[in-house]
């Protein structure tokens, strides 16, 4: 499948060579059988010669124990991944560790582990590494690491910690709500200072890693997100592509299903051209998607599935 799109401003200097990534997300989750595929899946991905991974969070589903050992077992995969990696958590690693079936553990504790395994050091996961730039480098008193950015081929690419179950807000749970409300509103600022460095850097195109869906109204009905954890990523979102101008790049997951399509808005409701939305594929399928970046042309992302044997279990989806 392939999008294009028109620029809405002025096109920018092309880069050299068209920039080339894999996005997947909400994989693992059916143990063991997933751990096989998972790595079939990573086999797949070494074969492709692309500049970057993103996994967009959910490495594990919400019905599992929220241990380290988990944790590790995919933290082990990303490290059999030839490219550079860049991960940004979901909601199934910390913020639904409340779960009986996922151990009844502490979210905000699980959170400390996850940021201690993964985003330590200044450098993405893969065995080939990309110096990054951390929200926490920049400011101590945004204690976000998984918030980082790097450039590549004049593409600013940047992860923001935005989570499904109303990115952790909570109510009733004054923890929670705290916790939302400090990382929710610098996660919005991230967001916003990635598109002023990358009109700062003249980039060419905006790529945007989170794990939820924001147009997930949670009654089960299509249209914009009714759910207020996800108002202000929204609006982040706006400001910035309609500042930056050029074409917009979304990768989610959260919903578990694969889509291309422009659901973005202005607060006043008119239709953002320049950003584009994709959501990859999630359990129970294994599979990954494929994204050429190429400014300049009509169709600035280029977009295919990248499956293996058995993607979805009982079928094939080649």
């Amino acid at each position: 499948m392939a999008l294009g799109l028109l620029l809405a401003g002025p096109a920018r200097t092309g880069a050299a060579e068209p920039l080339r990534l894999i996005a997947m997300g909400d994989v693992p989750y059916r143990i063991p059988e997933d751990y096989v595929r998972f790595e079939q899946l990573i086999e797949t991905i070494n074969r492709e010669s692309r500049a970057l991974v993103l996994h967009i969070g959910d490495i594990k589903s919400g019905s599992t124990p929220c241990s380290d050992t988990s944790y590790l077992k995919v933290r082990a995969f990303f490290d059999k991944i030839a490219a550079p990696l860049l991960y940004t958590p979901g909601d199934n690693e910390w913020t639904d560790c409340h779960r009986p079936s996922a151990g009844a553990m502490d979210p905000i504790e699980r959170l400390t582990s996850i940021r201690r395994l993964f985003f330590s050091g200044s450098q993405s996961l893969g065995q080939t590494a990309v110096s990054l730039t951390r929200q926490s480098d920049i400011s101590g008193a945004t204690p976000y690491p998984e918030n980082a950015r790097t450039e590549l081929a004049g593409v600013t690419i940047l992860t923001a910690h935005v989570v499904g179950s109303n990115n952790n807000l909570r109510q009733g749970h004054p923890a929670a709500i705290e916790e939302h409300l400090a990382r929710n509103q610098a996660t919005a600022d991230w967001i916003r200072a990635g598109f002023t460095t990358a009109l700062a850097r003249q980039s060419v195109a905006v790529v945007i890693a989170m794990h939820a869906d924001p147009f997930d109204r949670g009654n089960g009905l299509p249209g914009p997100s009714n759910r207020s954890g996800f108002a202000e990523t929204l609006a982040a979102i706006a400001d910035g592509a309609l500042r930056f101008r050029g074409p917009v790049l979304v990768i989610h997951g959260d919903s578990h299903v694969y889509r291309v399509d422009q659901p973005f808005r202005t607060e006043s409701g008119d239709p953002l051209p320049n950003v584009t939305r994709l959501e990859v594929f999630g359990a129970p399928t294994v599979a990954a998607v494929a994204v050429t970046v190429m400014p300049g042309t009509d169709m600035p992302f280029r977009i295919r599935p990248l499956t293996i044997p058995d993607a979805v279990p009982g079928s094939d989806l080649r």
